[in-house]
């Protein structure tokens, strides 16, 4: 089992993901690299997507360690 663990949040700018080994315990995180600071990430289990959206108008498509493309949210509403 793994986990998508952003490095930032809405306060904190910081890029990246960290993509961390859960079950079996044990394994070093491997980074993801992102232009953005990330503040969530969900994966789909049937697909073997996961969706990260920055703290911009980013959200990034991710299979394994690769971001296999990177849309832009159309919401015009800014976060404060």
């Amino acid at each position: 089992m793994l986990s998508y663990v952003p490095n930032g949040n809405q306060s904190n700018s910081a890029t990246g993901i960290q993509l961390v080994q859960l079950e079996p315990a044990g394994g070093t995180p491997t980074t993801i690299s992102t232009p953005n600071a990330v503040n969530s990430c969900a994966s789909n289990q049937a697909t073997g997507e996961t969706i990260c959206t920055a703290n911009n108008t980013d959200i990034y498509r991710i299979r394994g360690t690769t971001i296999t493309s990177t849309l832009t949210s159309a919401s015009d509403v800014p976060f404060p």
